[in-house]
């Protein structure tokens, strides 16, 4: 079984704000819609059926090989961000927090919680052949209101504007933006700009760890975590 992935960064508290919105953003693209139930068809396949929960449990980890080239693919072909190292294995973790019904808490250790056991079966497999991707959440840390509303939308047009098939332009974006505000678009059409390259540097800052590495120096170290949701 595959330990939940470890990631450092040199801006823990924005990385942690960033990757959480990022990742729930991600997680409404249909590519990534399509990689999860590809996922868990590949799952459901091998549940025997009235599988105990031990069963049910080990068939989420059985063709580890098999599962993380999906997940790979998915990332590398159709999401074209292979340049983002910690990628493939969060969102494989987030596809296995997604078959248990549960959140994901992204924190450092000293906020940590302690998460739910890896043993549990998954709920789905008794009930339902959906998974329903896992929202993610941050611990220990709270944006200021205005703060937590301007890394949202750097999030949405980052998305948008860098990863969206097809993608949207800035201009475009800054239209839209514009149209809600009455304002003229130029001037946030600026704002766009800086509001992506914001979200660029922050997620561009985020590695992969192993479980057991040092951190290098002026890092921090996050923590994916299980959480039952609420």
């Amino acid at each position: 079984m595959a330990l939940p992935p470890q990631l450092e960064t040199a801006d823990p508290e924005r990385a942690t704000i960033v990757l959480c919105q990022f990742m729930n953003v991600l997680a409404q693209d249909a590519r990534v819609r399509a990689g999860l139930d590809a996922w868990w068809e590949r799952v459901w396949a091998r549940l025997p059926p009235h599988a105990t929960a031990p069963v049910a449990a080990a068939a989420l980890w059985a063709d580890l090989d098999g599962d993380r080239a999906l997940v790979n693919s998915l990332v590398e072909r159709d999401l074209r961000l292979a340049a983002y190292d910690w990628l493939a294995p969060v969102l494989h973790f987030q596809f296995y927090a997604s078959s248990l019904g549960q959140e994901i808490l992204v924190s450092e250790p000293q906020h940590a919680v302690t998460r739910a056991p890896f043993e549990r079966a998954t709920h789905y497999a008794k009930r339902d052949r959906v998974a329903k991707n896992a929202l993610w959440r941050p611990v220990g840390y709270r944006a200021p209101r205005n703060d937590e509303a301007d890394y949202a939308r750097d999030v949405e047009w980052f998305c948008a504007g860098r990863i969206q098939n097809p993608r949207v332009e800035e201009a475009e974006l800054a239209r839209a933006w514009a149209s809600t505000h009455r304002r003229h678009s130029r001037s946030h059409q600026t704002s766009v700009h800086r509001g992506i390259t914001r979200v660029e540097r922050i997620l561009d800052g985020i590695h992969l760890v192993s479980h057991l590495a040092p951190l290098r120096p002026r890092t921090g170290r996050l923590l994916l975590l299980l959480a039952d949701s609420h």
